[in-house]
């Protein structure tokens, strides 16, 4: 994975981290919130059911009518007389009680068996109502003051008029009239100064309150808002969208980061490809800003400073090579020079002797300039070989065929040297300039016999296939490769042997221009082999 990609992967994984981390808080609060509304909207519910029961049912109109009735009763009849008629007009008025006192006498008109036994402590005012509590059932009460036009100033009346409202009744009336609040109503009786019970979440209670103090509870199940979502969902809903947002927002600038810094090394990649591909040659790298940029100027400056070392390296391998040519040279012409100087001397010597003695060595020293003679034109042969090779001719080559004759013919004929062969019946053609791979095939061979020396061995030839590829190998048992010419055998003008060292360098120009491979291999046992692959000929 590159260093962007673990860049990109930690800046995503601290976003995502950031943006769990900010979902935690806000549905922290969000569920705060929520709490609060549901709280107020209970608050506000309780409220409304608490004002209503403090107003209904309304029983001071009723109460009124009825106490009129009954003002006029007493002043026609006195307040004893004034009995039946009283209770004739509460049934009429629909009241399930009620109670007369004659304020300033003895008198008193007791009513139904709901009524009330005495006045709430305090007294009554005109209009008062207030809830109580008899028997187990809810009783609403309603007061009324009163004066008989009677002589002598007439009578003061407190009339109190009741109805009972059994708990199930009034449930329904509040589940109906506040419908849209409440989906379950209960209404449980309780006497005064009893604790409260547990209230579950989602529920309300309501005192039930009487001149006496609570004499009942309403307890109700909440109901959901219809036809809207709630604050809290609302808020939840926004923030889920907000998060998305958010996380696409992060995606995007991700994106972007990365496309904005991938591509300026994109185009530096391939730049730096094509440089591979021409070579270290001095070529602006692409512009851009940042990073990339700065890497850009410093891959620029690293490919001046690396092609103008190879400048002076390739000038100082060029001087270093005319000099080892130069010295190689020299010591390969001095070496036929000092045996063609001794024939010389001595032919002069035989000379100033007379006809005789000069015929005795003539031929003798003739022969070894002749020798030292044709082993200088070799030298300058292979010289020029070496460094006039004419550019390969390509064509479909039986390279089995090729080898056999290339090899044999630089087999010694007096038997010190065996050849083997070994493979070939299948091999594919390779495409090769024949004239110059029978000269490399040849020149291995003769390092190989020469390798072997006087006392001869034997020289394994194998060829192959594999992968496209045709392989030629030249083995041989003889002292195999010295230890410091190990890795240099290639190196032109390096020879272990008598030979000017150009015939390894050749063979492996011939066979690199061909876009094959050579290599030499020394085994520990002993002997050499030297293994050339080729690019089989396509069909």
């Amino acid at each position: 994975m590159s260093q962007f990609a673990r860049f990109l992967l930690a800046l995503l994984a601290v976003a995502a981290a950031s943006l769990g981390t900010a979902w935690l808080v806000l549905n922290r609060a969000v569920d705060r919130a929520a709490h609060a509304e549901r709280a107020a909207r209970a608050a506000e519910i309780a409220r409304r059911i608490g004002e209503a029961l403090e107003r209904e049912p309304d029983l001071g109109p009723v109460v009124a009518r009825w106490a009129d009735t009954v003002s006029q009763a007493v002043a026609a009849a006195g307040l004893r007389a004034a009995a039946d008629r009283t209770a004739a007009a509460a049934r009429d008025a629909g009241l399930d009680g009620w109670l007369v006192v004659g304020l300033g006498t003895d008198g008193r008109l007791a009513g139904g068996a709901l009524a009330p036994r005495s006045l709430p402590p305090g007294g009554v005012g005109e209009g008062d109502t207030w809830w109580d509590e008899r028997g187990g059932t809810l009783v609403r009460c309603a007061a009324s003051l009163r004066r008989t036009p009677a002589a002598g100033g007439g009578t003061r009346l407190a009339l109190v008029g009741c109805r009972q409202i059994a708990p199930g009744e009034l449930a329904g009336a509040i589940r109906r009239r506040h419908a849209g609040d409440v989906a379950q109503v209960s209404v449980s009786i309780r006497s005064p100064g009893r604790a409260p019970g547990t209230v579950a979440p989602g529920r309300i209670v309501v005192p039930v309150r009487g001149r006496r103090g609570t004499v009942a509870e309403v307890e109700a199940e909440l109901a959901s808002p219809a036809g809207e979502a709630s604050f809290a969902d609302r808020l939840r809903t926004a923030l889920w969208g907000g998060l998305a947002a958010g996380a696409l927002v992060a995606l995007g600038l991700a994106g972007l980061l990365a496309a904005g810094t991938s591509a300026p090394l994109r185009r530096l990649a391939r730049a730096v490809d094509g440089i591979t591909e021409r070579g270290l040659e001095p070529t602006p790298m692409p512009r851009a800003g940042g990073e990339a940029g700065r890497l850009a100027r410093a891959i620029d400056r690293m490919i001046a400073t690396v092609h103008q070392e190879r400048l002076r390296r390739r000038d100082a391998e060029r001087r270093a090579a005319w000099r080892e040519v130069a010295r190689r040279v020299a010591h390969e012409v001095r070496n036929p020079l000092t045996p063609i100087r001794l024939a010389v001397d001595n032919l002069r010597r035989a000379a100033s002797r007379g006809p005789d003695a000069l015929d005795a060595v003539l031929a003798e020293e003739t022969d070894a300039i002749r020798e030292e003679v044709a082993r200088l034109e070799r030298l300058v042969r292979e010289f020029a070989d070496y460094a006039r090779l004419p550019a390969p001719d390509p064509r479909p080559v039986d390279l089995a065929a090729l080898a056999r004759r290339a090899i044999a013919g630089q087999i010694p004929e007096d038997g010190r040297v065996r050849l083997e062969l070994d493979g070939g019946d299948a091999l594919p053609p390779v495409l090769a300039d024949p004239d110059l791979l029978a000269q490399a095939l040849a020149n291995l061979a003769r390092n190989a016999v020469s390798a072997l020396g006087e006392r001869g061995g034997t020289i394994r030839v194998t060829l192959g296939a594999s992968a496209g590829w045709a392989t030629l190998r030249i083995a041989d048992d003889g002292p195999g490769i010295p230890p410091e010419l190990a890795g240099r055998v290639f190196e032109p003008y390096v020879s272990g042997g008598g030979g000017s060292g150009l015939g390894l360098a050749i063979c492996r120009r011939i066979v690199e221009e061909h876009g094959g491979t050579i290599v030499a291999e020394s085994p520990p046992e002993g002997g050499t082999a030297f293994v050339v692959g080729l690019p089989a000929a396509k069909s």
